[in-house]
């Protein structure tokens, strides 16, 4: 995809309005595009919604200007899965336990490597989501998802509990292909789509949870 065309299109989400017409939307996507380019397996997260009291700005160049894991400064169990599970995957399948630390360069910087779009693009200022919200959000945005999918052609799509809502409109199978421990994976011509739990989910331990889905996309290695 052109920088021009995620231009564009990261100005379309930042005018979306809440329906008080005071929140505007976070854009999302592709964190660098000419890392994301280069990399092994084109990985994309989708996840529930972004966090804060204002909007209009870019997750993913916010993302991008990371220089180093101490400037991370919240949601560092969030941060820490999505680099983690990600760096396995494009290292080799290497498993957590085998991973060097997150402050290490090498794994730091994966973060840059991969997309991550929220279904809901209108920030919550609470930590705790309301489903029946962002359900109503996924129909409203569905075909600006749908596009941010194809714009973003990734190999890999790791749905972070939110599988539900792209069922009916991803050319899937009704039962997955396969589980690994909690994971359903589907494939599709190309791609791979892994339904799983949210990265900040707090049922399995962390470890676990990067395994599963590493075996998971090793299971089906493209």
């Amino acid at each position: 995809m052109q920088e021009e065309q995620l231009f564009k299109l990261e100005q379309e989400i930042q005018q979306m309005v809440d329906i008080d017409g005071i929140k505007h939307g976070v854009s999302d996507g592709i964190i660098n595009p000419a890392i994301y380019k280069k990399a092994k397996y084109k990985v994309l997260w989708i996840l529930y919604e972004p966090y804060g009291d204002t909007g209009g700005w870019s997750l993913s160049q916010a993302m991008d200007q990371y220089a180093c894991w101490t400037e991370i400064t919240d949601s560092f169990k969030f941060h820490r899965q999505l680099i983690y599970t990600v760096y396995g995957i494009l290292n080799n399948f290497i498993l957590r336990e085998d991973m060097p630390e997150i402050h290490e360069p090498d794994v730091f910087f994966t973060l840059k490597s991969f997309a991550y779009i929220n279904v809901k693009k209108i920030p919550n200022s609470v930590a705790r989501k309301n489903p029946k919200e962002i359900k109503q959000h996924a129909l409203k945005n569905m075909p600006l998802l749908l596009r941010q999918i194809d714009d973003c052609n990734p190999d890999i799509v790791i749905m972070g509990g939110t599988m539900n809502y792209f069922r009916q409109v991803l050319p899937l199978n009704r039962e997955p292909d396969g589980t690994c421990g909690t994971v359903n994976y589907y494939r599709t011509p190309g791609r791979l789509y892994l339904e799983a739990y949210h990265p900040s989910n707090t049922t399995l331990k962390d470890t676990v949870y990067c395994n599963e889905i590493i075996e998971a996309v090793k299971q089906n290695c493209l």
